[in-house]
Parts: C-alpha cells; structure tokens; sequence
C-alpha cells in the first residue's frame, strides 16, 4: 500500500483486500481506518465498508453518528438513511429521537417501509401526529381494498 500512490487504480484493490483481511481478525476498528481511507479515495463501497466495520464491532455511537451527518447532506440516500437512524433509535427505546429522524424525512420521499415504522414509533412515543403520518402514508402502499380500507379506519380513529 505504502508504494502505491493515491491515483493507483490498484490502491483500491489493496486497501480492499486489507479491509476484509481486517474483518476476518476482528479487528474492527483497524477495519473502520481503512474504510475512511476508501472513503478518502471516493471508492464505491468505502462509506458501505465503513458502516459495516462499525456495525460489526458494535460501535453503535459512532455508527449513529455516521448515518446521521450522511443523512444531513441529503441526496438520494437521506431518507434511507434517516429511516436506519430512526431504527437505531428504536433498539434503544428512544421514542422522541426516533420520531425526530423520521420527521425528517421528506413526504414524497417516505415509503412502505417508513410508513410502518412511524406508525409503530407514533404509537410508542404517544406522538398521534407521527402515528396518523405513518397510516395516510400506508395507505398509498396497501395491496387490496381491505387493507386500504383497514389502513383508512386506523388513520380516522387517530384523527378522531
């Protein structure tokens, strides 16, 4: 690595192979280095490398912290990014920083996938706006009419 300079196309390749060597030892945070350094080098996989390496040591604070400033620059992959934070948020039961990320999310951009977790985040943190955001949202995702019509119910009783 050290005789490669910076715009080697194989400097990728090396540093690739180091990460994954590092995985193989658990060596997670000497995993997490080299992923910055791809990250450095706008390698394709460096910011997915980096998330994995901290997922894997269970460096859940800086995986958070990771996902979160990713998520502040927007583009394409905020809203995912948002929704990831939001289900960290969940696992340690923090109801109202879950509910903040998923607000965060733009309305066009929130899914299937959104929709059900600020449904179930609403109703954990007592917070009737998320939880009738999360059902008006699942019911442009429903496959049938009953559950359209079932999801249209849960969404007037929170209203109501």
């Amino acid at each position: 690595e050290s005789l490669l300079g910076d715009d080697d196309i194989r400097l990728g390749e090396v540093l690739v192979n180091r990460y994954q060597h590092k995985l193989e030892v658990d060596d997670y945070s000497g995993a997490v280095d080299v992923a910055k350094r791809l990250v450095e080098l706008r390698h394709p996989q460096g910011w997915t490398f980096w998330e994995q390496a901290l997922e894997k040591g269970n460096l859940d604070d800086e995986l958070l912290a990771l996902l979160e400033s990713r998520a502040e620059r927007g583009g394409e992959q905020g809203p995912g990014l948002w929704v990831r934070v939001a289900r960290i948020y969940c696992g340690r039961k923090q109801w109202a920083a879950a509910a903040r990320a998923l607000r965060l999310v733009e309305e066009d951009s929130r899914d299937g996938s959104w929709a059900a977790l600020a449904y179930d985040i609403g109703e954990q943190a007592e917070d009737f706006g998320l939880q009738a955001a999360g059902a008006r949202v699942r019911v442009k995702f429903c496959q049938g009419p009953e559950k359209k019509a079932e999801w249209l119910r849960r969404w007037g009783r929170i209203l109501w």
